[in-house]
């Protein structure tokens, strides 16, 4: 099926903002996702990180938001300028967190 729903009006992008600003379970990313990040990837990467036991699965939107405002142009429907913007803060939003997450991962010694 390949991708299905991608956050390209401000309603759906302010909902995915929103949706992201607090931990995501994978017990339920893939129905409030589905209508706003519909996407195979995603879902088979959520899914398997509900196996694995993951808490949070913000860090697999982001990685999938990203490529997608990467890809803009070749979206079979164009974005709308204000969805674009507002999905590009919460991609930015949610690197900075990433990065916040790898950074407290690593041993003290790594980061000198």
């Amino acid at each position: 099926m390949g991708v299905w729903a991608l956050p390209q009006t401000v309603k759906q992008a302010k909902e995915l903002q929103k949706l992201v600003a607090k931990p995501l379970s994978p017990k339920v990313a893939a129905d409030k996702l589905y209508d706003l990040l519909g996407d195979d990837d995603l879902f088979d990467n959520i899914l398997e990180a509900k196996e694995k036991g993951d808490s949070d699965v913000r860090i697999l939107v982001e990685s999938s938001l990203s490529k997608f405002l990467s890809e803009k142009e070749n979206a079979v429907k164009p974005w709308n300028k204000e969805a674009y913007k507002i999905a590009k803060i919460s991609a930015n939003h949610l690197r900075s967190f990433t990065f916040r997450i790898k950074q407290d991962c690593q041993p003290t010694s790594q980061l000198r």
